[in-house]
């Protein structure tokens, strides 16, 4: 399986649109959803790739998360079991419905799956016993632990259990942990890491808070774990958590920061993704320049001023907009203002209000404005094949009929038009298999046309087919 990976004009005010990039991880499915069974598929044929034969079959879905990023993104970890062992995998999977058939849901990515390993049962039944924080046992029941914090912080990295004060285990009917004033700090995971025992807490990590919880653990249970009297506190002077780094502002005041901070970035990758939405654009817009102020308020508060927004080097629904570049002699197409308003307990985690943009006039072309364009220009060749391929296949017999030069304009209309006026073409020496394959075919010098069209080919990279005639008149 493969992952598919599929200037402009700025309406002067830009209103409000569905925002994408949120994570929502309030999205709830079940085993019998076609994209889980999907995802089940695609982790069989993952291991039959590695030599691995033996069947899988889901046993429950562990978690679920959809994220619109051009389709939507279906995050899940699936329990499944082989007639011996279970695991979990964790499987991304990508939706486009619009691409043709058998494009339209891929894998996001190879699986990651992890044997699960039942606690083990040591202990005398009713014998409660301190345990050491390192035991894979503990280490388990942590990890439910520091799920459940991360997600109630309002923090943009995984919160990573430390040490604690003292640790009970307990044989009833399960696992039954104690824990006494577990320590807990900012880890360098995102909120979701694939793999916590990868989390890392530097030395001179600030203590984001301290608490006591009882865990009881049942392979019976759904989720394994249930945690109850979960008591915490936040160490004095409190830091606050909303704020991606511990140097963040008090609660009320503004400060400003630079748009080039790696958290202001994913606040600017928001009103990134809302111009470029309201835009009629062929090329993604990137921001460049701009004034940030960042204020803590029961999340974080960004002012965006003055965002420069630059024709890019990517189509409209690029996969990763992280690598398209801008020229170093463009010009802005727009410029916007705008609010960015985070918090981890908001789904999504971003809100964009307050969009007002200047709609900056460029050297472009208006929308419904023709310009001419130069008949060997790269893109019209690409327009060009269609205009080929389909007056062959009326006017063609056995030889191949090559399109001479013509006058060609370009108008952007929710994509590019491409006028081709007057093109003759002529019998050329190459059949009709050589020449629709590509390959250099020549015209005599006294030939004569054998006919003559004026046709318009319109092409949007994110309908199918890209290139599509709109209007044919032949002689």
């Amino acid at each position: 399986m493969k992952l598919i990976f599929v200037v402009c004009l700025i309406l002067p005010l830009i209103s409000g649109a569905v925002l994408t990039g949120g994570i929502n991880n309030d999205y709830t499915t079940s085993l019998d959803d076609p994209n889980v069974k999907f995802a089940v598929d695609g982790i069989n044929s993952y291991y039959k790739g590695l030599g691995d034969s033996t069947s899988r079959t889901a046993v429950r879905l562990v978690s679920a998360s959809s994220q619109v990023v051009s389709g939507t993104l279906y995050r899940y970890t699936i329990e499944l079991t082989n007639g011996e062992n279970k695991e979990q995998c964790d499987v991304r999977v990508w939706s486009q419905p619009w691409l043709p058939e058998g494009q339209r849901t891929v894998l996001g990515g190879a699986p990651k799956c992890t044997q699960v390993k039942a606690p083990s049962a040591r202990s005398m039944l009713g014998a409660p016993e301190v345990v050491s924080i390192t035991e894979e046992d503990v280490q388990s029941a942590l990890g439910a632990l520091e799920q459940r914090q991360t997600a109630q912080s309002n923090g943009l990295v995984y919160l990573k259990a430390v040490s604690a004060k003292k640790i009970t285990k307990q044989v009833v009917n399960g696992l039954v942990f104690s824990l006494t004033d577990v320590t807990f700090y900012g880890s360098s995971c995102s909120r979701t890491p694939t793999d916590r025992t990868t989390c890392s807490v530097a030395a001179d990590a600030s203590l984001v808070q301290t608490c006591s919880a009882n865990i009881w653990y049942s392979d019976r249970n759904t989720p394994n774990y249930k945690i109850s009297n979960v008591v915490c506190h936040v160490p004095a002077p409190a830091v606050a958590q909303d704020a991606p780094s511990a140097r963040a502002a008090m609660p009320g005041g503004p400060e400003k920061v630079s748009m080039n901070d790696e958290q202001t970035q994913m606040a600017v990758s928001e009103l990134e993704k809302r111009v470029n939405a309201q835009c009629n654009c062929l090329m993604y817009l990137k921001a460049k320049e701009g004034e940030v102020t960042k204020q803590v308020v029961n999340g974080l508060l960004y002012q965006l001023k003055d965002v420069k927004f630059y024709s890019s080097s990517c189509y409209q629904g690029a996969a990763d907009t992280s690598k398209c570049t801008i020229d170093a002699n463009a010009t802005p197409m727009d410029i916007c203002s705008a609010t960015v308003y985070y918090n981890s307990r908001q789904t999504p985690n971003y809100d964009v209000s307050n969009v007002k943009c200047r709609g900056v006039q460029t050297t472009r072309s208006l929308l419904g404005g023709d310009e001419t364009v130069s008949f060997n220009d790269d893109d019209v060749q690409k327009a060009f094949q269609v205009v080929a391929e389909k007056v062959n296949s009326e006017k063609g017999k056995e030889i191949f009929l090559k399109g001479a030069s013509a006058q060609v304009t370009k108008q952007i209309v929710n994509g590019v038009n491409y006028k081709f006026s007057n093109v003759d073409f002529y019998k050329s020496t190459c059949n009709m298999a050589d020449g629709l394959s590509g390959k250099e075919c020549t015209v005599s010098s006294n030939a004569l046309p054998v006919t003559v069209c004026t046709i318009t080919v319109w092409y949007k990279p994110t309908q199918t087919p890209q290139y599509q005639i709109t209007s044919y008149q032949c002689s």
